[in-house]
């Protein structure tokens, strides 16, 4: 008789093991998940109270920003296609060489980078008086709206003492388009 009754305990704890796998882990899982779900909705709501609790210095914030990015924009072209942006470039550039007497020995166009706002890069080469020279770059260096001067080469000869001399050399530059998708962001 005590043989069958450690099999009747046995079985009970057999069955009881078997219930908590299959009944209480079960619950006791889905209990956790519910508690993570509920922790995560309130982190949630916090952020968003929080939000909205800063809602006029986020908007004072946002006011600022718009303002800034503005004034950005106006650093930048917005031509409608690369080739406006180019001729229009080329002539301006072309007239401040041309009102400082300095000749234009070549013009190109090596680089042009896409994305939303296009960069393109002219190369000049260019020579003239030593003194118009100088009075051109610094012409130019206050073009900050204009383009970038991303290098400058200058090769100085015939110095004498009364004279700064005749000079040769070359301007890399680059410029930003504004395309025309981003102006309607």
């Amino acid at each position: 008789m005590s043989t069958l009754r450690n099999r009747k305990n046995l079985l009970l704890v057999v069955a009881l093991l078997a219930a908590i796998r299959f009944i209480v882990v079960p619950v006791f899982d889905w209990q956790q998940e519910n508690i993570d779900d509920i922790n995560a909705k309130a982190m949630r709501l916090n952020k968003a109270e929080n939000v909205i609790a800063r809602k006029e210095t986020l908007a004072v914030s946002l006011t600022g920003v718009e303002k800034i990015n503005e004034r950005t924009k106006t650093l930048y072209h917005s031509f409608s296609s690369t080739n406006e942006m180019k001729l229009s470039l080329q002539q301006q550039v072309e007239k401040k060489f041309s009102q400082h007497k300095v000749k234009i020995k070549n013009f190109t166009w090596p680089n042009e980078l896409e994305g939303d706002i296009k960069e393109l890069r002219a190369k000049i080469f260019f020579e003239g008086d030593t003194n118009d020279i100088a009075l051109l770059h610094m012409d130019l260096s206050d073009q900050a709206t204009f383009f970038n001067i991303v290098e400058w080469t200058i090769y100085i000869r015939r110095m004498k003492e009364n004279s700064l001399g005749e000079a040769s050399g070359s301007l890399v530059f680059s410029a930003y388009n504004l395309s025309t998708n981003l102006e309607a962001k």
